[in-house]
């Protein structure tokens, strides 16, 4: 272990891990990511008794006072572990570099990439267990008896239902995407924006209109199953379940379906994360650690729904 006093916490670095922008990932949209102070703590679920949806008598006369009313609050509790990987740099690799800062941007983005497969198949893991809302459809959107609309519906209506929010993300894998683009039904719906000069394009945001969400997300990340060192095996992380959810980051009261918890572990971190370096002489190497504090909870389960089974041809 390096001493303390050899670790730099490099601020630029930490920069590029934030700024690391991975088209392939969906955590950050379906876990959004609110800052805690404390490491461990207790978070709120909002109005689970849905006490704003109750009519209240409202009428106020002159003199007297307006009538008291209290939301009613459930706790979970959360910790926010550090998630951490580090990536020597050797010198024989800098020393035949163009741009040095290259290789160091490269190691960042392999590092940040890495903890975000990790806490991609961790949050599938956790909705999955949390969210048992769920409809096994029978007819696949690869399939043209499918009826993917009508099917969304079914999981809009039921968070607006326990709820009382409107569902405004729908997460998926990318093989489910490209399934749902080609299904007649969105296909037709499509055609009725477009004209036969500007037809339009059938991608995320037409879509997300035709299930009237805010966004539609695509994940196309793979896992590697194969043992270190053998020949890689790659697959889905998110399979064929789709994910409907009402989602916000609000602070620790809530009704979020997922949030994550993410805690500076230094006063140098920024959004939980920090990149530290120190030299490692016996290794020839500079040594690049990437630390992640968070923690992704289940917040609000009757702010999801899940779809499973959408491809079956």
């Amino acid at each position: 272990m390096p001493d303390l006093k050899e670790v730099h916490e490099d601020a630029a670095l930490t920069n590029v891990s934030i700024e690391f922008a991975n088209g392939v990932f969906m955590a950050d949209a379906l876990a959004p990511s609110i800052a805690v102070v404390k490491q461990s703590d207790v978070y709120f679920i909002n109005d689970v008794l849905r006490e704003a949806a109750r009519q209240q008598a409202t009428n106020r006369a002159p003199g007297t006072k307006a009538e008291v009313v209290t939301r009613h609050f459930t706790t979970g509790s959360y910790s926010a572990n550090d998630h951490a990987l580090t990536e020597p740099l050797p010198d024989e690799v800098l020393q035949n570099a163009d741009v040095p800062i290259n290789d160091e941007i490269g190691v960042v983005n392999f590092l940040t990439e890495m903890i975000g497969v990790d806490r991609e198949i961790a949050l599938k893991v956790a909705i999955d267990a949390g969210v048992t809302a769920t409809t096994a459809l029978t007819a696949g959107w690869d399939e043209d008896t499918g009826d993917p609309i009508a099917e969304v519906k079914v999981g809009t209506k039921a968070i607006r239902d326990a709820t009382g929010k409107q569902p405004n993300v729908i997460g998926m894998d990318i093989d489910v995407f490209e399934a749902l683009q080609d299904h007649p039904l969105i296909v037709d719906r499509a055609k009725a924006t477009g004209s036969i000069d500007r037809p339009t394009v059938v991608n995320e945001a037409t879509i997300a209109q035709i299930f009237n969400v805010d966004r539609v997300v695509v994940a196309s990340a793979k896992k590697n199953t194969s043992a270190k060192g053998a020949a890689a095996s790659m697959s889905s992380i998110w399979s064929d379940t789709v994910y409907i959810g009402f989602v916000e980051a609000l602070g620790i009261r809530s009704n979020s379906m997922a949030q994550t918890f993410a805690w500076n572990g230094s006063p140098n971190a920024v959004a939980g994360r920090l990149v530290s370096r120190w030299r490692d002489d016996e290794r020839i190497s500079d040594m690049i650690r990437l630390n992640h504090w968070y923690d992704q909870k289940v917040v609000t389960a009757g702010s999801g729904y899940r779809l499973t089974n959408a491809l079956q041809a």
